[in-house]
């Protein structure tokens, strides 16, 4: 929406008429993106043209080290203010006065007005920096596709190599955009793969065409990221069938009643650790998916323990031997 001067004067039905909108033909398009000068403009292209495409640093270093610099000056004038509260509630008990720190609004030390706006104006510059560090470290970090992206766009169209040096760290660069939950966890593994497969057919599925701000560029491939989302899911489907199936597998072919117990056991402690590691589920989720899973196993058990009993009948001189199933 364009931005104007909301103090001019409203457009009259005369100058509607006698301003008539400008032709498509002439309007301004956006360029392509070989077609933009080569440095920072196009590097800003690349960066402003797909949502997984901005990384930057974080600065954590800097932003802590000038906090800590920020809380020893705040340190330093408390104790410069606590110093001029004790000297004058001592020089006012031996002259046996009220000490002027009893009121602020009529308190004669100056000092000490002057002392308390300078702490309120740190105080506020402190806070601020503290609640905007605390901001970047929600963001997250950025994955490694997407820094191996950004290298290969400045090694097609180089920035100064001093200029170029903030990827090295790759521990201090986050992400602004954060991809949905349910396929965060194999979105990597999955685009890698696919970045080693030359089939043209697998190309032609999963290649996506390119947002008006790549147009033109031989070097940008985008994913389609339903069809990545949709992989994620089958592949999660499938582990999340191999665990729920796994022990009852085992459970039917072992028919010794003690190993079907340890099976219960180790089954029960895999799901719970698999589904803490490859999901983002709470401590009280994984208790409750693997209490639900236990609770599988153990009806499957009790359905087919083997619940039978021998007994030995002496008749006379004859043994009769028996077995009563409960």
């Amino acid at each position: 929406m364009p931005i104007g001067n909301s103090a001019q004067r409203p457009h009259s039905q005369g100058d509607l008429e006698s301003n008539p909108p400008e032709p498509k033909e002439t309007r301004r398009k956006r360029q392509k993106y070989n077609e933009i000068p080569p440095g920072y403009s196009r590097i800003a292209a690349y960066v402003d043209g797909h949502e997984d495409a901005p990384i930057f640093r974080r600065f954590g270093l800097l932003k802590a080290r000038v906090l800590l610099t920020q809380q020893a000056e705040l340190e330093e004038k408390e104790n410069d203010l606590r110093r001029i509260d004790e000297r004058e509630a001592e020089v006012s008990r031996q002259r046996q006065e009220t000490p002027d720190n009893v009121t602020w609004l009529r308190d004669k030390n100056n000092t000490r007005k002057d002392l308390v706006e300078d702490i309120a104006k740190r105080l506020r510059r402190y806070e601020k920096d503290m609640l905007l560090y605390r901001q970047m470290l929600l963001l997250p970090s950025a994955q490694k596709r997407q820094i191996i992206n950004f290298e290969n766009i400045l090694h097609n169209d180089p920035l100064d190599r001093m200029e170029s040096r903030f990827l090295d760290d790759r521990d201090d660069l986050i992400a602004l955009h954060k991809e949905s939950e349910d396929s965060i966890e194999l979105w990597e593994p999955v685009s890698d793969l696919l970045n080693d497969i030359f089939d043209i057919f697998w190309l032609k599925i999963f290649k996506q065409e390119s947002p008006r701000a790549y147009q033109g560029s031989r070097e940008i491939t985008v994913l389609a990221k339903q069809w990545m989302q949709a992989i994620s899911r089958l592949m999660y489907g499938i582990i999340v069938t191999a665990i729920v199936t796994f022990g009852v597998i085992l459970l039917y072919f072992v028919k010794t009643d003690s190993w079907r117990l340890v099976i219960l056991c180790c089954a029960t402690l895999l799901c719970a650790v698999l589904t803490s590691i490859l999901t983002k589920a709470k401590k009280s989720e994984v208790f409750g998916v693997a209490a639900a899973y236990c609770a599988v196993l153990v009806v499957f058990v009790g359905s087919t323990l083997d619940n039978k009993s021998t007994v030995q009948l002496q008749v006379g001189n004859s043994t009769i031997n028996g077995t009563i199933y409960s």
